[in-house]
């Protein structure tokens, strides 16, 4: 079979041309969330759309002014709700999930963020998929912490481990394949 197109026509002004910066495929194979600037070269989005292209795509995540969906993003295991992150600027990115039916909108699991904060690359949800963990600098701008949150948004984000000194991270984090155990590397120490 020929390839087919999935997203619909890209903008293109008189410098650039809208352009998709990441996909992923739902867990059943049937549905594909993308980032793209579709509807303006300014602004990438959020977009979901059957992967046989038999439907017209979805938007999920827009954006009234300048903004961007991060190329991060995934289903959740279920591949109900699209996990990602996105933000008015790269340097404050937040995390959302939104059902890929846009039966809802976008729910925002990260708390609010302190000046200077962000969600960092490398979210990942549970093997069951109700909670997603993240690393941020949430509450202190360079203080990176490990979080989790509901999935769906339905409660606030929690940390995963006492508070940390001063100049102190959580460098890496890796769940567990079966389980809703989660370790992590980083510098906890008060010294």
């Amino acid at each position: 079979a020929s390839p087919t197109a999935l997203n619909s026509l890209l903008p293109v002004d008189h410098i650039r041309a809208g352009f998709v910066t990441a996909y992923c495929l739902s867990s059943d194979g049937q549905r594909v969330a993308y980032v793209a600037g579709q509807r303006s070269v300014e602004r990438h989005e959020l977009f979901v759309t059957a992967a046989d292209g038999s439907g017209t795509p979805l938007l999920l995540h827009a954006f009234e002014g300048p903004g961007f969906v991060s190329d991060d993003l995934g289903y959740a295991p279920d591949g109900a709700r699209v996990l990602y992150r996105a933000g008015a600027s790269f340097q404050q990115q937040e995390l959302f999930s939104v059902p890929d039916d846009a039966g809802a909108p976008p729910a925002r699991l990260s708390g609010d963020l302190v000046a200077g904060g962000r969600v960092l690359p490398g979210f990942a949800a549970t093997a069951s998929g109700a909670l997603v963990v993240y690393r941020a600098d949430e509450s202190e701008d360079e203080r990176v912490e490990l979080w989790s949150a509901p999935v769906d948004g339905s409660a606030a984000r929690l940390r995963l481990h006492a508070p940390l000194a001063a100049t102190r991270d959580v460098l890496e984090f890796k769940l567990a394949a079966l389980g809703e155990r989660v370790a992590f590397r980083g510098a906890l120490d008060t010294d």
